[in-house]
């Protein structure tokens, strides 16, 4: 559904809680707190709450609502309060601007919290003078976070957080607020080195005319500033702008001294060894400036902190003042015109390298690895040059391959062989393909402490073995999925399976699930898909599914299958598989949209959900919303069968609640879904059912049931638990694929027409359902094959009514039954057929859970858990459509060794 579409309905909903809302706080002003319901659900991006039934929705704004209430301009709100279930839920408010939620968002994927929802929204809020809210809709923007994180174990983690919260906010603000200030700063010091350029002549004039332009491109939306600086001659701090009036920071002032007094360049450039607080991951960088007066005179330091923009990073080397000189002067050496075709090479090698490392390195290291790249270029071989930075703070790892050997899989690979070996604990990477289509991947690398003598070679020869070609990588991957005697046979299968696209992006790991996956497939299976990560190409971290097929799927019929799991899909892309000899397998990728907080929950139920999704394109179980299940809770996909059983019955019954609503109750509450669940197992799962079980599960029920507070929804719950609770026995822990039965207590349940049957059986299978109503302990009446798929219960209702009637001098009680078809042939013949096969699965079905009599005594059928008396007596005589059956339904009695025989029917 369309984004805008959802806030719409979600709206709706919220203002239908609103109509008749009892606010937590009695001194909630109702009129705000509708007015800021419809700010935030128009601001935010409601699949944020889409899992937050509108009850909820609305008590967690009502709470913002109290936490924002009373604010004054340029202060910065927030509220930590721990929730129940080991849960941590921030609040804060402050003036809309960058970088807020990136920031925050930064701050806690670095303590390393679970964040369980994110709300972000902007409102637009009037206050009086005193701070206090006037008006929701009007006035200024402001950012309203609230925040829940999954402390649990680690609560000692977050202790400290709020101060850490508080100042990320605080330096987002100063950074923003002092943005205009320190960019006219950068421009006073780049006029200051243009005066200074004009005093001068020659070289001295030259470079300042290049420090210049270094500062004013840096002006040009190519760095974020994060702070400015500024220190004297004698490295004694001045003034400071930006994150560092939060945040003093500590610095060797004798160091600035030197620097301001020496005579090398007036631009230095170094990486800060941590991480940047706001915007981004990454470790910023710091331009050390020589201030100068008229003459060109230094009187002291200027220090600008920040990271390059995405523009920076892909803006050509040569058009960067001070590196275009550097160029110039290596051009100039080698005696090399800009224009020929060895100076536009030595650009273009030039241009391959990355920025920082430019910055960075001296002049005798930038050409010696221009030259190694001209050489990889020339020769086509793959190259591995490692250069530890000034003072061992960093490292730069080079390595060049031929392009077939390149893939994404591979660039990670050695990412992580070169954190490992190096003692690194951060890396970022850059690619550059040449003319030639050679690769050059070049990565920056720091750690904790400085790096001392690393053993290059070494390093070198590791990252060399990984460069396999596809045949070596797809044969150690053979070996993995069907052991080493399987290799030769499968490789002639797969070597030409895949497309090239595919050969270069998949990594490892995923062409051993690919190829586990295609295997299946070869085995005879239909269907067969897996759920990952994506660690490569364009969108690494992303959720995706992988589906194989045997014969071809429509996306038009794919899409509902795994939309009913609550996965909203962003794009797809198919691909052929072509084993030799043998048939093509189509695969499907689907890229899910889930936010990054839930992927790790949702792979925690990877193995349930495959088995689901392998359920659900068999046709075995049903393919509807209540799938969503598998996802949210610890429900299997046989498991949520049995619940939808029950909203089957529960329609059959003229329940006053849409089958929709039932099952969108069902999934908007999972704890209560997972309850019920509960219940269910530990009174009919043989392999763990008790009655100390029962009775906790109920009583977890019962409190799961009193936390409800939408009126509809406690509805909705207790209808359902009204049925299970007047369960008496169930086949459905036991069914096996085969039809679930379900056997109650009439006058344990409220709904459905008058007279209310002693026992009822209901029957239920994705083909078909049944019901066989008894009026008495000893009843007969007949089976029917019924046309009457939305009300065929009330069909065989009102016959068993007529029945008590018609058989008063026979059997005191009547008994009707009947069945029918979800999905009914339209060809009479086939009609005939389908109905006959289905009759069997349904007197079976019956029989499951039926008690037998041998030799005398009761006896309960295998894996049935009851608690009533024993319940012997089931006859079903001929009736329409099932006339010709009886016979069958006698031999299947005889089958079972059921004690009636031949007067079952």
């Amino acid at each position: 559904m369309a984004p805008q579409k959802l806030s719409n309905q979600r709206l709706n909903e919220v203002q239908h809680v609103l109509a008749d809302y009892t606010p937590v706080n009695p001194d909630t002003d109702v009129e705000q707190l509708a007015a800021l319901c419809k700010a935030v659900l128009n601001s935010i991006d409601v699949r944020d709450v889409k899992r937050t039934p509108s009850d909820e929705l609305v008590r967690q704004i009502e709470s913002m609502l109290r936490t924002i209430k009373k604010r004054k301009r340029g202060e910065i709100l927030t509220a930590f309060r721990d929730d129940e279930e080991g849960t941590l839920v921030i609040e804060s408010c402050m003036e809309d601007q960058p970088f807020l939620v990136s920031s925050v968002r930064g701050l806690l994927a670095g303590e390393g919290l679970e964040i369980r929802s994110f709300m972000n929204a902007v409102a637009k809020l009037r206050r009086d003078p005193a701070g206090r809210i006037t008006s929701v809709g009007k006035g200024l923007s402001e950012s309203i976070l609230r925040i829940e994180l999954a402390v649990g174990q680690r609560a000692a983690a977050a202790e400290g957080l709020q101060v850490r919260y508080r100042q990320r906010l605080r330096i987002a603000q100063a950074i923003f607020s002092d943005f205009q200030p320190m960019k006219r700063r950068l421009q006073n010091l780049a006029d200051d080195f243009l005066r200074a350029a004009m005093a001068t002549v020659g070289e001295p004039s030259l470079q300042l005319r290049e420090a210049e332009g270094m500062v004013r491109w840096l002006c040009d939306e190519n760095y974020v500033l994060l702070s400015v600086e500024e220190y004297a001659l004698d490295g004694a701090p001045i003034s400071g702008l930006g994150m560092c009036s939060v945040v003093e920071p500590t610095r060797d002032a004798a160091a600035f001294a030197a620097f301001a007094a020496g005579d090398g360049p007036s631009i230095a450039f170094q990486r800060s060894l941590e991480e940047s607080p706001v915007h981004r991951a990454g470790k910023p960088g710091h331009f050390m400036v020589r201030r100068v007066d008229r003459n060109g005179e230094p009187i002291g330091t200027c220090l600008i902190n920040g990271l390059f923009t995405y523009k920076a990073l892909h803006t050509p080397p040569e058009e960067i003042p001070l590196l275009r000189l550097n160029l110039r002067s290596l051009l100039a050496d080698r005696e090399v015109s800009v224009d020929s075709h060895r100076g536009k090479a030595m650009t273009n090698a030039f241009n391959s390298l990355p920025l920082e490392f430019l910055l960075t390195e001296p002049r005798d290291s930038v050409w010696d690895l221009t030259d190694r790249v001209l050489r990889a270029e020339a020769e086509g071989e793959s190259d591995v040059h490692i250069r530890v930075g000034a003072g061992g703070k960093f490292v730069f790892a080079f390595v060049s391959l031929p392009k077939e050997m390149f893939s994404d899989a591979l660039r990670l690979r050695v990412q992580e062989c070169l954190k490992q070996e190096l003692g690194a604990t951060y890396s970022d990477f850059g690619v550059y393909m040449d003319r030639y289509d050679n690769a050059i991947v070049h990565f920056y690398l720091t750690g904790p402490e400085t790096f001392g003598k690393v053993d290059t070679e070494s390093v070198r020869r590791q990252v060399l073995a990984m460069a396999k070609g596809w045949n070596e990588r797809l044969r150690e991957v053979l070996a993995q999925v069907a052991g080493p005697d399987k290799v030769d046979e499968l490789f002639e299968l797969y070597v030409d399976a895949f497309t090239e696209e595919a050969k270069r992006r998949v990594d490892d790991t995923r062409l051993a699930g690919d190829v586990a996956c295609v295997e299946t497939l070869r085995m005879g299976e239909d269907f067969d898909c897996d759920l990952y990560v994506s660690t490569t190409g364009d969108h690494p971290g992303s959720l995706n599914l992988r589906v194989f097929k045997r014969q071809p799927i429509n996306l038009s019929d794919e899409l509902p299958l795994i939309t009913s799991f609550g996965f909203s899909v962003i794009d797809e892309y198919r691909r052929p598989i072509n084993l030799a000899h043998e048939r093509c397998f189509e695969m499907d990728n689907f890229r899910l949209d889930v936010r990054p907080e839930r992927t790790r929950a949702i792979l925690g139920r990877r193995k349930e959900i495959r088995d689901a999704l392998r359920l659900v394109f068999s046709g075995a179980v049903g393919r509807d919303n209540l799938n969503q299940l598998v996802v949210t809770t610890t429900i299997t996909a046989t498991e949520v069968e049995i619940l939808r059983a029950y909203v089957a019955y529960l329609h059959q019954l003229r329940c006053p609640f849409e089958t929709d609503l039932i099952r969108s109750t069902l999934v908007a509450y999972p704890t209560v879904s997972q309850a019920l669940m509960a219940w269910l197992v530990a009174r009919f799962d043989p392999a763990s059912a008790s009655d100390d079980l029962a009775r906790v599960a109920e009583s977890t029920l019962a409190s799961e049931l009193r936390r409800i507070t939408d009126f509809t929804a406690d509805r909705v719950f207790r209808a359902v638990a009204e049925v299970v609770r007047a369960t008496s026995r169930t086949n459905a822990f036991i069914a096996a694929g085969d039809p679930m039965a379900f056997k109650f207590r009439g006058d344990a349940i409220t709904y459905g027409p008058e007279p209310r049957p002693y026992r009822e059986i209901w029957v239920f299978h994705p083909d078909f359902e049944g019901v066989h109503l008894r009026g008495g302990q000893v009843a007969r009446g007949g089976l029917r094959f019924s046309d009457r798929p939305n009300d065929f219960r009330t069909e065989i209702h009102g016959l068993m009514a007529t029945q008590r009637v018609k058989n008063v001098l026979i059997v005191p009680m009547g008994a009707k039954g009947g069945f029918v078809l979800r999905n009914p042939p339209t060809d009479r013949k086939a009609l005939r057929a389908a109905g006959d096969h289905y009759y069997k699965l349904f007197i079976r079905a019956l029989l499951s859970v039926t008690d037998n009599v041998v030799q005398g005594e009761p006896v309960t059928p295998p894996g049935i858990l009851h608690s009533e008396q024993p319940d012997p007596y089931l006859v079903v005589a001929a009736d329409k459509g099932t006339a010709h059956l009886s016979d069958t339904a006698n031999a299947i009695s005889a089958e079972r060794g059921f004690w009636l025989d031949d007067a079952f029917a």
